[in-house]
């Protein structure tokens, strides 16, 4: 086989490869933009959560690899509100908004990219805990429009975007990734294989 021709294919071949790598080590989930005038902390600390038992459940969600399941357990554990599943698409935000609308309720508007393209006010979440209230509390979406998701909150507080067991899962491209990295991989061996042969 032709030098060349062989030392095209390869760096084709990786360059492809390393492609493929770095597009499926997306992850969505940390990832979210405000909109209008919602803001979120750009760090969780939490500051302003006196109460013992629910700051132990948000550090537990933002500062360690806890699974959903550990986060929902704990949260259901408070006697607030029974989740049956959750995947969460955010981390914990202290979400704030500067003022009430008309309704009595502060709007929070956030760009969730890792929504599921299925997502809609029947399977997406908000779970708020209410530092004036005490109270953890799941609410319901004033509304979904793509990635957009609006919540109507009575108090600012922290709050993660989660979806039920009702929607389907982020495609992160890691599965149809990894079909053609292993194709690529192939057809590298068969080349190398073809042009050692010749070389014999």
């Amino acid at each position: 086989m032709n030098k060349k021709l062989f030392g095209a294919l390869l760096a084709f071949v990786l360059v492809f490869s390393q492609t493929v790598v770095s597009f499926a080590a997306l992850s969505g989930t940390t990832s979210v933009t405000t909109i209008g005038n919602t803001t979120i902390a750009e760090t969780n600390n939490f500051v302003s959560v006196t109460d013992a038992e629910a700051l132990s459940i948000l550090e537990l969600a933002v500062n360690t690899d806890a699974t959903d399941a550990e986060i929902v357990n704990a949260v259901n554990a408070t006697g607030d509100v029974k989740i049956t599943t959750a995947n969460f698409v955010t981390e914990f935000y202290d979400v704030t908004v500067s003022e009430k609308s008309s309704d009595g309720f502060y709007h929070a508007t956030l760009e969730v990219p890792a929504l599921p393209a299925n997502a809609s006010t029947a399977n997406v979440r908000g779970l708020h805990y209410s530092i004036e209230r005490g109270i953890w509390e799941v609410v319901t979406p004033v509304s979904v429009n793509g990635k957009i998701v609006e919540f109507g909150l009575a108090d600012c507080s922290p709050l993660a975007v989660y979806v039920t067991d009702a929607a389907t899962s982020p495609a992160t491209g890691a599965a149809g990734n990894w079909t053609l990295f292993m194709g690529a991989a192939v057809v590298l061996f068969a080349v190398s294989a073809m042009a050692h042969k010749k070389s014999r």
